[in-house]
């Protein structure tokens, strides 16, 4: 007789509510649109990765590009103007930056939960935009990396 008592209790107790079910319900909107900040970002890490290529086939492959010889040479004249001084580093390492801003704030989505007193975090699997991320990483990294080689 004991089996079945106990057997009643634990059917007629209340189960807990996990509560997890709760953020599938919400509507999750992303402050940009992924398709567009995607685009963007494609716009916004080519002249870097083409710079980054050249370099990589000038100074490790010893391929010697007349062109961008020429590039590399009026980048690093003395006599260029302030503008263009600022416009260069702005060019190679801003414009990554906000790529990476642009396609991370396409797929994140922050939720704060405050009687709880929990962040959510959600990533939309967009690949396109995964991969910018990365790469704009990558650039910043190796910018980065050099900036840290060439003055310490």
């Amino acid at each position: 007789m004991e089996k079945d008592e106990f057997e009643n209790k634990l059917e007629k107790m209340q189960k807990p509510d996990a509560g997890s079910d709760e953020h599938y319900l919400q509507l999750k909107l992303t402050l940009l649109n992924a398709r567009k900040s995607a685009r963007i970002g494609i716009a916004f890490v080519i002249v870097p990765c083409v710079f980054l290529s050249f370099i990589f086939l000038k100074y490790v492959l010893h391929l010697q590009l007349p062109l961008f010889t020429k590039v590399e040479d009026w980048m690093s004249d003395k006599n260029n103007s302030v503008f263009v001084k600022v416009l260069i580093p702005l060019l190679l390492m801003g414009t990554p930056l906000i790529a990476f801003v642009m396609n991370a704030l396409a797929i994140l989505h922050f939720d704060f939960n405050k009687l709880k007193k929990e962040l959510l975090v959600t990533i939309k699997l967009k690949w396109l935009n995964i991969t910018i991320l990365v790469i704009s990483v990558a650039i910043l990294l190796c910018f980065l990396l050099y900036a840290v080689g060439e003055n310490f």
